[in-house]
């Protein structure tokens, strides 16, 4: 075997003479007989397809990380249904853009061969490397229209979410029944009712690395937070018989409508939807019966359910004279 040096790789080429001596004498001209051939050392071509890597979904890739010496011609092959663009046989760094079924079985393996100057089918002929592409779904967050609660009820959200696992977050300071959850309950806290609005964000994380764009979405919605009613029919009192009995002691608070109701025959004056202190006149029932109840209804804006309270009015009955006796 001969093992070419270093100089001889340099130079590409070397001459390898064999010479057989005979039993003449070296005066002679047949004492030995000489031959020569000449040796080409081919270079061996090095391909690097580049490290493994990530792209989203519906993004193309450059390989622009290959390298290749030595080489006549490169080839890239895939293991998927995508297409390169750009390729030639000289052509080192295409693009490539991943096909369904790559995106389906989320990493395709791309490989490049490399020919250098060597005879076909020698072993420094060509020279191969794969490198294994891998292709996420692009995650979604819609995090739902914006949409008003009663202050001291839960709220409860209509996020959606793919390619991904969610959480919630808010700029207020309430909290998730459960943040990881589309349809978590929002609690507004103290700060988020004396504003009137929170925003509340939903991100969804998917499988990519951080330093692509899919990595994440987002999406966030207002929740407008209403003012509750308040009802206060006033404490229980006491009339006299025929008596009209003036409701001022009455207040409400963040209300649209206020109406009142008597559990009696007696009549209210000076009402109206948005009238809080009328009159209540006892009917002949009423004060048959000694008491009756009062009950104010407030109803305030949507979607705060209406609120009510209820004082007691007792009706004690005027004193009857009876005879006068003289002496």
């Amino acid at each position: 075997d001969y093992i070419p040096g270093p100089l001889d790789i340099i130079a590409g080429t070397v001459d390898l003479i064999w010479t057989v001596t005979g039993t003449a004498p070296s005066s002679l001209a047949c004492a030995s007989a000489t031959s020569s051939m000449t040796l080409t050392i081919d270079a061996s071509p090095i391909a690097t397809a580049g490290p493994n890597d990530d792209i989203c979904d519906g993004d193309i890739y450059s390989l622009s990380a290959a390298t290749a010496t030595n080489q006549v011609s490169v080839l890239w092959t895939t293991s998927g249904d995508g297409t390169f663009t750009n390729a030639s046989a000289t052509s080192l760094n295409p693009d490539y853009t991943p096909g369904f079924l790559d995106i389906a079985a989320g990493t395709v393996d791309l490989t490049l061969t490399v020919t250098g100057t060597a005879p076909a089918g020698s072993a420094c002929a060509t020279s191969s490397s794969m490198m294994t592409l891998t292709i996420h779904q692009v995650p979604t967050a819609t995090a739902g229209s914006n949409d008003n609660v009663c202050a001291g009820s839960n709220y409860i959200l209509s996020g959606t979410s793919a390619n991904g696992t969610g959480i919630w977050t808010t700029l207020g300071d309430g909290t998730f029944t459960n943040a990881s959850s589309a349809t978590s309950d929002y609690i507004p806290g103290p700060l988020d009712i004396i504003a009137g609005t929170v925003d509340l964000i939903w991100t969804v994380t998917g499988t990519a690395p951080s330093s692509l764009s899919c990595v994440s979405a987002t999406s966030s919605m207002t929740l407008t937070i209403i003012p509750a009613p308040t009802a206060y029919a006033g404490p229980n009192d006491v009339i006299c018989e025929n008596n009209p009995y003036l409701l001022s002691a009455a207040t409400a608070t963040n209300q649209v409508s206020v109406q009142w109701a008597t559990t009696g025959d007696g009549t209210f004056s000076n009402v109206s939807a948005t009238s809080l202190n009328p009159d209540y006149t006892p009917g002949p029932n009423d004060i048959l019966a000694g008491t009756v109840d009062l009950t104010i209804t407030v109803t305030g804006n949507s979607p705060c359910l209406s609120i009510i309270s209820t004082m007691t009015l007792t009706i004690i009955p005027n004193p009857i004279p009876g005879p006068i006796y003289h002496n």
